[in-house]
C-alpha cells in the first residue's frame, strides 16, 4: 500500500514513518513525504496514493488548499495540532482526524477504521458489475419488465411504442 505523508515538520514525519513501518495493521509498500502544499499539488496532479496523512498548517500555507487545486478521493487521515479544523476537514475523505501529539494506539485505531471502511465499502465488485453491463450483449439492455397482473413480463423494444403511467402502479 502507497502511503502519502504531507507534513512539514521533520520529527513528526520520522515519529508517524516509525509507527506505520512498526504497525502490521495496513502492509506499506512506499511512503512518499510531501514537505509542503506545492510538493502536494505536484505529486497528485500526476500520481496518487492508497491512503494519506496530512498535517493542516504547511509552511507554505494550509493542505486544505490543496483540494482547491487537485481532486482527491483518497482516504485521509489528518493530523495536526489544532482541533478547530475538524469540521472542515470531514467535507473530504476523511478517515480520521489525530491531534498532535498522538499516541502508537491512536494511529493503530485510525488504521483499523481504514481497513474495516475499505472492506466494508470495497468499490471493485459494483465497478466489475458496470464493467459486465456494458459489455454486456445490446440485446440484454433494450428490454423493459413491465407489470402485467400480478405478474412481469419482458418486452423487447421494437414491440413498445410508449409507457403511460397509472395510479397506483406501485402498490
Amino acid at each position: 500500500m502507497k502511503i502519502a505523508i504531507i507534513e512539514d515538520e521533520l520529527l513528526a514525519v520520522n515519529y508517524l514513518k516509525n509507527l506505520l513501518d512498526a504497525q502490521s495493521i495496513v502492509p506499506v509498500t512506499e511512503t512518499v513525504i510531501l514537505r509542503s502544499k506545492k510538493q502536494a499539488i505536484d505529486f497528485f496532479e500526476k500520481d496518487s496514493a492508497d491512503l494519506i496523512f496530512m498535517d493542516i498548517h504547511l509552511g507554505d500555507g494550509m493542505s486544505l488548499e490543496i483540494f482547491e487545486h487537485v481532486e482527491l478521493f483518497t482516504p485521509i487521515i489528518f493530523i495536526t495540532a489544532f482541533d478547530e479544523y475538524a469540521m472542515r476537514v470531514f467535507r473530504h475523505f476523511t478517515i480520521d482526524y489525530l491531534l498532535k501529539p498522538f499516541e502508537e494506539e491512536d494511529l493503530h485505531k485510525a488504521l483499523q477504521k481504514f481497513i474495516s471502511i475499505r472492506n466494508n465499502f470495497d468499490p471493485e465488485p459494483v465497478l466489475k458489475s458496470i464493467s459486465t453491463l456494458r459489455q454486456a450483449d445490446d440485446e440484454v439492455m433494450k428490454r423493459f419488465m413491465v407489470r402485467e397482473g400480478n405478474k412481469l413480463k419482458s418486452i423487447d423494444e421494437h414491440n413498445t411504442a410508449y409507457f403511460l403511467p397509472q395510479e397506483n402502479t406501485f402498490s
